[in-house]
């Protein structure tokens, strides 16, 4: 189907879309993370808005990409155009897993007691990778400071809404570049 409509529309005008509705996912799923009750049906429709970005961009900017150089080099813009991806995304699950980190340590600091008696920076990496089934035994003191884990929850959710603002606005500038990059289309594609 994107290929069919960067046919019909141009990649100029698919490509920066495609990529303004996977910057548009990312914030539902922001707000979908930081409702009252999150859970799958909160964060449903910022995937599929991101799914569907993602199937709108990857076509057409591969088909630019290796439609952009003669044939003999196809197999290298495609080269160049796949280790790009995997770089980039080899950052951004970095960056991304940097601000997951960071948004749960800023949260907790705020809301548990001055006088720990435990280490936040553990804390944080329990939270971060998952393991909730052990933290109360790696944490006795979470019984009584946050007996129903309600901070240690809503931190999650405050560094998962970071993750897919930073999504979000990330894939809008990419957006916006792409437009400026394509410009008016009067040049061609």
């Amino acid at each position: 189907m994107a290929e069919r409509l960067s046919l019909k529309y141009q990649p100029r005008i698919i490509i920066p879309s495609g990529l303004f509705i996977i910057g548009l996912g990312f914030i539902f799923m922001k707000f979908g993370s930081s409702a009252q009750y999150p859970s799958w049906l909160t964060m449903l429709p910022g995937s599929l808005l991101a799914g569907i970005g993602l199937g709108l961009t990857n076509t057409p900017v591969t088909n630019t990409t290796t439609g952009s150089v003669p044939g003999s080099r196809a197999g290298m813009a495609s080269g160049i155009d796949m280790s790009a991806r995997l770089i980039t995304l080899a950052i951004n699950i970095a960056l991304m897993g940097f601000l997951l980190q960071e948004g749960i340590m800023s949260y907790l600091k705020q809301r548990l007691p001055v006088g720990r008696e435990f280490s936040l920076n553990s804390l944080t990496e329990k939270i971060t990778s998952g393991s909730y089934n052990t933290l109360k035994r790696s944490f006795p003191q979470l019984s009584y400071l946050d007996p129903s884990g309600t901070i240690v929850h809503e931190a999650l959710n405050r560094g998962f809404g970071n993750v897919m603002l930073f999504g979000g606005i990330g894939v809008w500038i990419l957006a916006a570049l792409s437009f400026i990059i394509f410009g008016s289309g009067k040049s061609g594609k």
